[in-house]
């Protein structure tokens, strides 16, 4: 797992961070996203393809106390959680200042659904860490991780889909899409 980990890390490195930082590389997209979008972009992936991913990594890592390894995880996935607000931040902004209208696709449904479980994950791992206990398994805890990086998945997919004028607004794909790819995960 580590080892695919550091790869999706390189991935991001190498060919998504160019992409969202200074534009498409690709000819298929007819308007170039925004500076907003890009910026949107980039901060999604740095936190849900990168920091958190990682963040598991260092928790399930055989190197160091158990201690150590619980508190590296923790501030990872904070981390990785303040970075995806400043995305979902940094493109509301855009919205607003552009006068474009806002949270009207699949993408941003799925997005706010993501995003609102990534928190509530967030504060139930920090409860769990820092009160000692939870009443929640820690199998739960990571099976819920899981699903949630498989719906950053397809939200991405479909952020990416919407930018290349492939989909359309319908909260009941969304639902049914995340719905299939979370149950196919677990």
């Amino acid at each position: 797992m580590a080892v695919a980990v550091r790869a999706l890390t390189g991935l991001f490195l190498l060919t998504l961070l160019p992409f969202t930082l200074l534009g498409p590389l690709f000819p298929v997209v007819s308007a170039p996203p925004d500076k907003f979008v890009r910026l949107h972009a980039f901060f999604m992936l740095l936190g849900t393809h990168v920091l958190m991913p990682n963040a598991v990594v260092a928790f399930l890592s055989s190197s160091g106390a158990r201690a150590d390894r619980k508190r590296l995880h923790a501030l990872l996935n904070g981390a990785g959680v303040a970075v995806v607000l400043c995305g979902l931040t940094v493109l509301v902004w855009g919205k607003i200042s552009t006068g474009k209208a806002h949270f009207h696709t699949v993408h941003a449904y799925a997005g706010g659904v993501t995003i609102a479980l990534l928190v509530a994950q967030q504060v139930g791992g920090f409860l769990a860490y820092y009160r000692g206990k939870l009443n929640l398994p820690v199998r739960t805890h990571a099976v819920a991780g899981m699903a949630l990086g498989v719906m950053a998945c397809v939200t991405g997919l479909l952020g990416l889909a919407f930018v290349l004028g492939l989909l359309w607004s319908n909260l009941g794909v969304v639902l049914g899409i995340e719905a299939v790819a979370v149950i196919g995960a677990t």
